[in-house]
């Protein structure tokens, strides 16, 4: 193949290459907005008990698959006010690129009806998402540091910050005790604990903890 050729083919692939992540981006931009809209549903432990107890995989499914793409897309949105220097970290950037995964992960069961594969699918799914945000907190303060050095750092930058990561480490803990609960309760995975419903523990003795950590 002449050079021309060659040169023409890997500008032919670069362009459709380019004109995919635009659509991505695109429809990443859309879900978030779609999501964002609804509010996450109010819940107590109790709430969470009294279903890991009764209810079953299906409702399960048919809860998680609307109630986590909201909480994500919340989780997205809130990253968007981050100072823009730290937004753009690769530390950063690669804790929203899991995010952005996630969310297109729990959206392809949208409009599924919950079959058995389906909820299996489901399942495995959560447990892929649990596995890639594992390190979240430890990157998310790689790019806080990355952030730091790469210049001075405003008043109101440092309190962006503060805010962002305040809401978003309540938002990431509520998101894994909804994934948690199902894959221990409907997956493969077993209780820590046979007193345990879930991943919770009815019994739990808060003061107690709190007392022991002093």
């Amino acid at each position: 193949m002449s050079k021309p050729c060659i040169y023409n083919a890997l500008n032919s692939t670069e362009m459709r290459l380019t004109r995919f992540f635009f659509q991505q981006q695109s429809l990443l931009t859309n879900l978030v907005d779609y999501y964002v809209q609804y509010a996450p549903s109010s819940l107590t432990l109790k709430r969470i008990i009294e279903f890991a107890r009764e209810g079953d995989a299906k409702q399960s499914y048919r809860f998680l698959r609307n109630e986590l793409p909201v909480r994500l897309a919340s989780m997205m949105k809130e990253m968007m006010h981050l100072p823009p220097r730290m937004l753009q970290t690769p530390s950063v950037q690669i804790v929203k690129r899991w995010y952005d995964t996630s969310l297109m992960d729990m959206h392809q069961f949208k409009d599924l009806s919950p079959s058995d594969d389906t909820v299996q699918k489901f399942t495995k799914a959560l447990e892929n998402i649990r596995k890639r945000h594992s390190s979240v907190v430890e990157t998310l303060a790689q790019g806080y540091m990355e952030f730091f050095d790469g210049g001075p750092v405003k008043e109101y930058e440092e309190s962006q910050i503060q805010y962002f990561l305040n809401r978003f480490y309540l938002s990431r803990i509520s998101i894994r005790l909804l994934i948690y609960q199902h894959t221990m309760c409907f997956g493969n995975e077993v209780p820590l604990h046979p007193t345990h419903v879930g991943f919770i523990d009815p019994d739990c003795d808060v003061s107690l903890i709190v007392m022991g950590n002093y």
